[in-house]
């Protein structure tokens, strides 16, 4: 795992005379020269007219550019690599914007199938409102529909209670909002689609150096001598010194002494500057032992000096070193099974499996992400992750925990229930797993992740009932056998295949990926409904009745639901 460890503060007093300002002036020269590459780079890939132009120079030659920077081999290689990383993460946030552009239209899409759906069912119940007051005959509006009418009242359903004509007024004024609202997701729908048509043609965003937020900052603060230096100073901040691993410090341009001072060589000949009693913040040893070793086992350092300000406004400089730390990962071996843990919004629930897949015992971490400040959420996560770890280190089992991936999910909550995108936005799932890599690749303890699909489904159809255990430790148990690959354990139980086709009911059914129309047919039923000793009736419909008739703690409205 890679690690960046910023060096102690250095201010223009504690360097010696004048290497501070040279500092400054390569820190302007190394950006200098990065704009122009980069700039020549974008022309040459994504302009026309520069194919056979080498980095878009005509007149000059890119060793002569160099030259005139003063910039040698080992800056250029620097360069290179951070402006065609800067290319590259164009590209890459390029297509996730594409990708939740793709996800939003999905949504969109199904908001619109949605209030078309409405739409259709309130025009029907007016229709058959005015049916009525013609004919004093009433037929129901559509399928499943809960409405009625006796006499010059109307019931739509629960305790409500309407006068006719004041219900009809109601329903045409739910018939004219729907209508509007579906106008308007149509017409952003139509929007949306044009945006990524045109983005699918057009080149990725040129980055403007300096931050393009702060730069629109001029149209309301005034381009003025303050908002300029501000400008310069974000523009011209960094300069990196890419590592290799076969100089004898891990890096041709920077490198340590005995005495524990950093000398850095400038460039455009401006000489070597020494940054004294340089250390780091954590890791030092480390860091030493990536150079301080054989000439096998070197590795690459890199180092970035950045130009800071302090509260005061005086001006500092910075030194950060960018290593590996040390593999201290146990291997992954799941043959002596293995603790698999199921991630939720307010707990962790975690269960221990044996090599054969049986269930030895099962737990659950509490916690509360909510209305926390980012500093008390990586706390809390470092405490849950550190107590995992516990168990880790207890079993001798890796630990296996789900791979998500939220980006659709969170693509498209535009039109899903308040409360669902909450807990959605809650779910710090990538502060989970970078405090699991983290934390394993100090405390030796190795991490699995598997697919979840469906987990929690099967969980609940399988082992819920069986062991007395919640949905959620189901789903952790699931992923465990998933990860030792025991689909000997995932069979659908007769009860459950019988309400498939009869092509559908044979063979083991491992995540329901494969066929998902089981999932689809028992969407329906609430999940503590799964406790009770469900009976083969062969149709989703006599079990949805014998569950109206025995499901004792079910409530009233979702009762009148099934």
């Amino acid at each position: 795992m890679k690690v960046t460890i910023n060096g102690p503060r250095y201010y223009k007093e504690e360097l010696a005379s004048g290497a501070f300002d040279l500092c400054i002036q390569s820190i302007c020269c190394y950006n200098d020269f990065k704009i122009q590459m980069y700039n020549a780079i974008y022309a040459n890939r994504y302009l026309p007219g520069s194919k056979g132009d080498i980095l878009g120079l005509k007149k000059i030659t890119y060793s002569a550019w160099m030259k005139e920077y003063g910039i040698n081999d080992y800056y250029s290689t620097s360069l290179y690599a951070e402006v065609t990383g800067l290319l590259s993460s164009q590209r890459e946030f390029r297509k996730w914007y594409l990708a939740r552009i793709k996800d939003d239209l999905a949504a969109r899409k199904r908001k619109i199938i949605s209030l078309t759906e409405s739409l259709t069912k309130l025009r029907a119940i007016k229709q058959t409102i005015v049916s009525y007051v013609r004919t004093g005959k009433f037929k129901r509006p559509y399928k499943g529909c809960m409405m009625k009418i006796s006499g010059q009242t109307a019931f739509p359903g629960g305790r409500h209670v309407y006068a006719l004509e004041e219900y009809e007024r109601l329903v045409e004024q739910r018939i004219r909002n729907t209508n509007a609202r579906l106008h308007n997701v149509q017409a952003a729908f139509r929007r949306r689609e044009c945006k990524l048509e045109k983005l699918g043609k057009s080149n990725p965003d040129r980055i403007l150096f300096g931050s393009m937020a702060f730069y629109k900052t001029k149209d309301t603060v005034g381009c003025d001598d303050t908002w300029r230096r501000e400008f310069h100073r974000r523009r011209y901040r960094t300069m990196q010194a890419t590592g290799r691993h076969t100089s004898r410090y891990g890096n041709y341009l920077v490198h340590p002494d005995e005495t524990g001072n950093l000398h850095w060589d400038l460039p455009k000949g401006m000489g070597t500057v020494v940054f004294p009693k340089f250390h780091l913040a954590r890791y030092e040893a480390e860091w030493r032992a990536c150079f301080q070793c054989s000439k096998d086992l070197r590795q690459a350092v890199s180092y970035r000096m950045k130009r800071m300000t302090d509260g005061n406004g005086r001006e500092y400089l910075i030194v950060s070193a960018n290593f590996d730390l040390p593999d201290h990962e146990a291997s992954a071996d799941l043959s002596e099974g293995c603790i698999s843990c199921d991630l939720n919004v307010d707990h962790l629930a975690w269960v221990e499996v044996d090599p054969s897949g049986k269930l030895l015992r099962y737990g659950k971490i509490p916690f509360d992400l909510e209305h926390k400040s980012s500093t008390q959420r990586n706390q809390i996560i470092g405490d849950v992750v550190s107590r995992v770890a516990v168990l880790n280190k207890e079993t001798g089992r890796p630990l296996v925990f789900e791979n998500l991936d939220l980006t659709t999910k969170r693509a498209s909550m535009k039109y899903s229930v308040k409360r669902s995108n909450f807990l959605v936005s809650s779910f710090a799932y990538q502060k989970f797993r970078f405090h699991l890599d983290s934390q394993g690749s100090r405390k030796g303890f190795s991490v699995l992740y598997v697919d979840p699909a469906y987990t929690s489904f099967w969980g609940k159809l399988l082992f819920m009932r069986k062991y007395g255990i919640s949905v959620h430790t189901a789903a952790a148990y699931c992923i465990g056998l998933r990860a030792l690959e025991r689909l000997d354990e995932l069979i659908i139980p007769d009860v459950y295949g019988h309400l498939l086709d009869s092509k559908k009911q044979t063979g083991p059914y491992y995540a329901a990926e494969k066929d998902v129309a089981l999932y689809k047919k028992l969407s329906g039923i609430r999940t503590h409904a799964f406790y009770l000793d469900l009976p083969d009736l062969g149709t989703v419909t006599k079990l949805k009745d014998w569950l109206r008739q025995n499901d004792k703690s079910c409530p009233a409205w979702y009762t009148a639901a099934l």
